[in-house]
């Protein structure tokens, strides 16, 4: 489990750092999206994007605008990994 909540932790953060030009030392799981990162609703969309590449799943835009931290997108992607 831990090897694969670290995976989802460098995918998630590479994709943070990657798309939105977020450095990584910003980014925790406590990191709040919206408020910390000032991701907008077009920017969860693309969040969705991403993490789907990241994965053989379709990954529902409605799930990631749910997610309020970075943790919630890292343990959402374990999930989508464990399936």
């Amino acid at each position: 489990m831990e090897v694969v909540y670290k995976e989802a932790q460098d995918t998630v953060y590479g994709i943070l750092s990657a798309t939105f030009e977020i450095e990584s030392a910003r980014l925790t799981p406590d990191t709040r999206l919206i408020e910390d990162l000032d991701l907008d609703s077009i920017d969860l969309v693309e969040l969705a994007i991403q993490l789907q590449d990241s994965v053989t799943q379709s990954v529902e835009v409605e799930q990631v605008r749910q997610v309020k931290t970075v943790g919630d997108v890292i343990d959402m992607l374990v999930k989508y990994k464990q399936h």
